[in-house]
């Protein structure tokens, strides 16, 4: 895809599918900020005084990398020379070069693989288990069946032997 060009105040800037190094701060700048229609208009309206920033991430200098901007400069550029009919193609222009839709998708079939690889693991089991974010216990002492209340079986071990979390023992009560 070709990259877009404009003219802001007699200076040339140039727009393409966003890279790593726009992205990050893209997000540090947006984190927070309600977009509840994801048109043009609503974008605009959403970013309300962060905008200027917005194009300035989003818009290269022409003849420079995206890595090598003055942001700071291009903001104050911005706010005082690139009108709204001009800010409206540049959102315009981002939403073709980078799809949410397609972001989504994407984002949805990651997602649906990351949940097919988990399939058949009892993940509610793990939680009484010893795997824990929360836990505590460092040392053997600590973590010993006595002081535990623990059988001493690990979960690892329950499944090499093949035995449940729940007991199927006749003798039983």
């Amino acid at each position: 895809m070709e990259k877009k060009k404009y003219e802001i105040n007699g200076k040339k800037y140039t727009q393409g599918p966003l890279v790593l190094g726009q992205l990050m701060p893209l997000c540090e700048l947006i984190e927070g900020v309600k977009i509840p229609d994801f048109t043009v208009v609503g974008i605009v309206a959403a970013l309300g005084t962060k905008l200027s920033r917005a194009m300035a991430l989003i818009l290269v200098p022409e003849g420079c990398s995206a890595k090598d901007r003055d942001i700071d400069a291009m903001v104050s550029e911005f706010e005082g020379h690139m009108e709204i009919a001009a800010t409206m193609e540049v959102v315009a222009d981002f939403l073709s070069f980078n799809p949410i839709s397609s972001l989504l998708e994407n984002a949805r079939a990651i997602m649906g693989s990351f949940k097919t690889n988990l399939e058949g693991v009892d993940l509610e089991g793990l939680k009484g288990n010893g795997i824990s974010s929360e836990s505590s216990a460092n040392s053997p002492e600590e973590t010993s069946p006595e002081k535990t209340g623990s059988s001493g079986m690990s979960p690892f071990d329950k499944l090499k032997s093949g035995s449940s979390s729940t007991s199927n023992d006749a003798t039983s009560g």
